[in-house]
């Protein structure tokens, strides 16, 4: 059964866990037929991988190339643009190190801490402007990450609906093959997040400020050459906007699916923050919005009893990891304050855990404590599910709900 795998294939990327589970049970190491890629798939050998970047390197190409037919134009629209500079996700140690610790600064337990009011105000805003029926991705879950980066990045509410597509036109070539004329389109809104974020980077450098992309282009600075500060300081924004927002996104969307079946759930969560806090952990867990990593072998290792050539390219796939029998018990129910809960590895392990951790979780507490506790139990109309094309990015595209009250 495993030689029928396509992970291209539609029904693959709606539901991929029936495939990670026989995968974990019949080949745990297993190169993808017909595609230069093996699957790493059970906790053990996931964290292994995660836990030896020298061995398993991240610098290696997650997006996929224009078509021929568009890749003149595509230059083209590049031409003017700072180079791209992989900072943290395709980049490995020391460099790493150094890029990550730029932004350290604001994601510390204590600037995440004075975060609150602002994440607070913008869930509360969407709260009270989330319709009696509609879709909640797009009314709620979307917006949230979005216009809270905006703000965290001192960026104001005058960027949210450019940010928005931005967000959207940055994530369409990970996993995914768009056509050559989306292609086109995805280029055009990339580079005007581009000049946008330049424009913004440039303004700071001739006039600091205490905000976060002050911080960001001030670090760049202490960091790379003269020539190289914009291009830097850009990658490592560019990745706090996808990591900042795909992840709330896509577990948001889950955990209202989840509850909606669970009225005493419900209830809970809006009278106990931290309930909430644990049904944002457990949607995480079963959602992993991040579903696998990319990683590139450096030399000929032996992992899991299977021999893979130096420069043999992985699917760490954290999703299946996160429901491995052999560590969770009963993995595939959705279980709020499972013992086993902190083990799950959906933010990542080692040198590459997400650097945004702090924020997310804030970020999901409030807004399922607030949705509770405000706009009362949602029910979720019966409608036909639709995912994220690719295969290394899930999530649910659209959720329509009914506000029960």
């Amino acid at each position: 059964m495993l030689a029928d795998l396509d992970i291209d294939a539609e029904a693959f990327q709606h539901n991929p866990y029936p495939w990670y589970a026989l995968m974990r049970r019949q080949a745990p190491v297993f190169p993808v037929p017909g595609r230069d890629w093996t699957f790493v798939t059970t906790m053990p050998l996931v964290r292994e991988v995660l836990a030896d970047p020298a061995t398993y390197s991240s610098r290696t190409n997650r997006q996929t190339d224009p078509p021929p037919e568009v890749r003149a134009e595509v230059d083209a629209l590049r031409r003017g643009r700072p180079p791209s500079i992989s900072v943290l996700v395709g980049n490995d140690p020391p460099a790493h190190g150094r890029y990550r610790r730029m932004a350290n600064r604001a994601f510390t337990p204590r600037a995440v801490a004075r975060l609150e009011p602002v994440v607070l105000g913008v869930v509360r805003e969407l709260v009270r402007e989330l319709p009696a029926e509609g879709d909640f991705v797009a009314h709620f879950a979307a917006p949230l990450p979005v216009w809270t980066i905006c703000e965290v990045l001192g960026l104001g509410a005058g960027y949210r609906e450019s940010m928005a597509r931005w967000l959207t036109a940055l994530t369409a070539t990970t996993g995914h093959r768009p056509t050559g004329e989306q292609w086109l389109r995805i280029e055009r809104e990339r580079a005007g997040f581009d000049h946008a974020m330049v424009a913004e980077l440039t303004a700071r450098v001739r006039r600091p400020g205490s905000d976060l992309l002050g911080e960001i282009v001030g670090s760049a600075a202490l960091v790379a050459p003269p020539d190289e500060v914009l291009a830097v300081a850009l990658g490592l924004v560019r990745q706090l906007v996808v990591a900042g927002a795909e992840t709330t996104t896509r577990v948001l969307a889950e955990a209202v699916a989840l509850l909606a079946a669970e009225p005493a759930e419900w209830e809970w969560v809006g009278r106990e923050r931290g309930r909430a806090g644990l049904v944002f952990e457990e949607a995480v867990r079963l959602a992993s919005p991040v579903q696998q990593m990319v990683r590139r072998t450096t030399r000929a290792v032996r992992l899991g009893g299977v021999e893979l050539a130096a420069g043999s390219r992985l699917l760490v796939s954290f999703a299946s990891a996160n429901r491995d029998e052999r560590v969770f018990a009963e993995p595939d129910r959705f279980w709020p304050g499972r013992p086993d809960l902190q083990r799950h590895i959906a933010f990542g392990h080692g040198v590459h855990a997400c650097l945004g951790i702090g924020l997310a979780r804030l970020e999901g507490e409030l807004a399922l404590h607030e949705l509770a506790g405000a706009a009362g139990r949602l029910s979720v109309t019966p409608h036909e599910p639709a995912y994220l094309p690719g295969y290394l990015l899930r999530g649910r595209t659209t959720l329509p709900v009914r506000r029960l009250r």
